[in-house]
């Protein structure tokens, strides 16, 4: 970004992430104020849901599961040893991740229903008390 495009804007509330706590708190700041702006550098939405803790777990489940069925002797079940397909894995992965983010999508909207509001998806730099720079 060059000089000619930096601009300050005064703000009453400054929302830094859009994620599980920035955007409650953009919703709460707009209760008390039009003068909020949200402000993210990269992808809206929680890290968690989107590439963190949620898709994570979906790969451990599949993990438990071949766990599961090569331990299942000693409760006397007999099985043939667990045979990973890791394209079928990834398959199931990505539809679970895809609602995990559609269910995200749903909620954000709710979110910001009635709202009309500027975002900043950028990096921006807090100057000074209510007064940031893009």
């Amino acid at each position: 970004m060059n000089n000619s495009q930096k601009s300050n804007r005064q703000v009453d509330v400054a929302i830094i992430g859009a994620g599980s706590a920035g955007l409650p708190a953009f919703r709460a700041a707009r209760k008390h104020s039009e003068n909020v702006v949200l402000i993210e550098g990269g992808v809206y939405g929680t890290t968690c849901a989107r590439v963190g803790c949620m898709p994570s777990k979906l790969l451990i489940a599949a993990a438990e599961a071949a766990h599961s069925v090569e331990t299942a002797s000693g409760f006397g079940i007999q099985t043939a040893k667990p045979v990973v397909n890791g394209r079928e894995v990834m398959e199931r992965f990505e539809v679970n991740v895809t609602d995990l983010w559609g269910l995200y999508w749903t909620i954000l909207k709710i979110l910001i229903k009635n709202t009309t509001f500027e975002t900043m998806q950028n990096f921006l730099m807090i100057i000074d008390l209510g007064l940031v720079r893009r």
